[in-house]
């Protein structure tokens, strides 16, 4: 960790191997959940929630508890705002559906959405509500309904900076 002023050796705690770890992982994963960390990190609950700890307490990493237990973590430089995007870019259906529609100069089709997700017409429709209800997209009202990314640009750094 380098050399330690005398003043400050008291202070300074080093980081432990589990949380280099931990924090590279969310870092390269923003959005990251407990369960997935829990798989790649090989940890019991116990040893990871201990660390996971440390570093929200150091404020090393921002948490973002969701209703029924769900937790996501992100780099503590990520923007609130960010987090609902980060988390549908996390699922690749939601993310297939951006990725059309940031392509389409206008909007588009339900039916072009369908086939292109290879999904039912109502497990279509769920995955559209969620994206139109994150005002990810905007739906238009009239029939045929045509959707389209709310703020392009924005979303396509998302999807540059977030996807790989």
């Amino acid at each position: 960790m380098g050399a330690i002023s005398k003043h400050n050796r008291g202070r300074v705690k080093a980081i432990h191997h589990t949380e280099v770890m931990l924090l590279r992982y969310i870092n390269n994963t923003p959005g990251i959940r407990y369960r997935q960390l829990l798989r790649k990190m090989n940890l019991t609950n116990s040893v990871l929630s201990y660390h996971i700890k440390i570093l929200e307490r150091s404020k090393k990493i921002r948490v973002h508890r969701i209703r029924y237990g769900l937790t996501s973590y992100y780099p503590k430089g990520t923007r609130m705002i960010d987090w609902t995007v980060i988390e549908y870019l996390s699922n690749s259906v939601f993310l297939q559906l951006i990725k059309l529609m940031l392509k389409k100069k206008r909007f588009s089709k339900f039916m072009e959405l369908q086939r292109h997700i290879d999904r039912s017409p109502s497990t279509t429709s769920w995955y559209i509500k969620k994206l139109k209800d994150a005002k990810i997209i905007s739906v238009s009202a009239n029939r045929p309904y045509k959707y389209a990314v709310i703020n392009k640009a924005r979303i396509s750094r998302m999807v540059s900076k977030y996807t790989r």
